[in-house]
């Protein structure tokens, strides 16, 4: 049946709410005003307005949003949850990992796809604050992370946003600070149509116990210079990995913590632009 959500009555002033509603409480009919079942939604969403609303907005972007990542063929569609995710002890360095920002967008969030099924993985995926939970890419790095015992991963990134005065540079645009990990070899053999992990020992998955990012304007740029200073040869690639000692590290982190936290808005930007119709619509006439 259809979900009509009437908003003539004046306690309902706020439709996200409503969508809200829908979305948990199932596709029912809910339009008759002075039906039980109309009074009972107005009445709950009177009390989700005015006392719960940022509570249930915050259990919406925690659970709802992780589970909706497709069942595509190179990223799970299950919580994070589902790990068994173990406490991570591990030295104060960092390792330096690339990701691709998307063009059409002056924040640096990470690439979205333009049409599904895609083999683009949603990381870092600062929504759950994990990396290589949702996919293979780049196991071996994680891997690498992992026995090394490295506590912070730093995301750089070729800028190729809408802020020309920036692209085509590369920039530290924020950072995990990781204190879980979980092997998610099985999860990933089990949910994936299309994995890489099968014949390795391991696929970590990490989990952050704090993350950081910021805009654009205000990233750690990497140039030739830093890159002698941290006495690294060759030069950056979407396969870069780079170990930086405690002291390198502390510098970083304190250059990116001095300035705003925007992981809000990353993650807000990144909603807007995922084709969410595309990923649903088709599924479910």
């Amino acid at each position: 049946m259809e979900m009509r959500c009437s908003l003539s009555d004046s306690t309902l002033r706020k439709p996200v709410a409503c969508a809200f509603l829908s979305e948990f409480w199932g596709r029912n009919t809910i339009d008759t005003p002075g039906s039980s079942s109309y009074l009972l939604l107005v009445y709950n969403v009177h009390l989700l307005c005015e006392a719960r609303i940022a509570y249930g907005l915050n259990f919406f972007h925690q659970h709802y949003r992780q589970e909706f990542f497709m069942s595509i063929d190179h990223a799970l569609s299950i919580s994070v949850e589902s790990a068994a995710w173990q406490d991570y002890r591990a030295s104060n360095t960092a390792m330096i990992v690339f990701y691709t920002t998307d063009p059409v967008s002056e924040l640096p969030i990470r690439e979205i796809p333009e049409e599904l099924p895609t083999e683009i993985i949603p990381d870092p995926n600062y929504e759950s604050a994990t990396y290589g939970f949702f996919g293979c890419a780049k196991g071996k790095i994680r891997t690498a992370f992992v026995k090394s015992k490295i506590r912070n991963l730093l995301f750089i990134t070729k800028y190729a946003g809408t802020k020309e005065e920036f692209k085509d540079r590369f920039f530290i645009t924020g950072y995990y600070r990781i204190n879980k990990t979980a092997d998610v070899k099985r999860l990933h053999v089990r949910n994936l149509a299309d994995y890489s992990c099968l014949d390795e020992g391991a696929c970590y998955a990490l989990r952050a116990e704090t993350q950081h990012f910021v805009s654009i304007d205000d990233a750690f740029e990497v140039t030739p210079a830093v890159l002698k200073e941290w006495g690294v040869a060759t030069r950056l690639t979407r396969q870069t990995r780079i170990t930086l000692d405690d002291e390198q590290t502390g510098k970083v982190i304190d250059y990116l913590t001095s300035k705003p936290d925007i992981t809000e808005d990353l993650i807000a930007e990144t909603e807007r632009l995922w084709p969410h119709a595309m990923a649903v619509g088709e599924d479910d006439e």
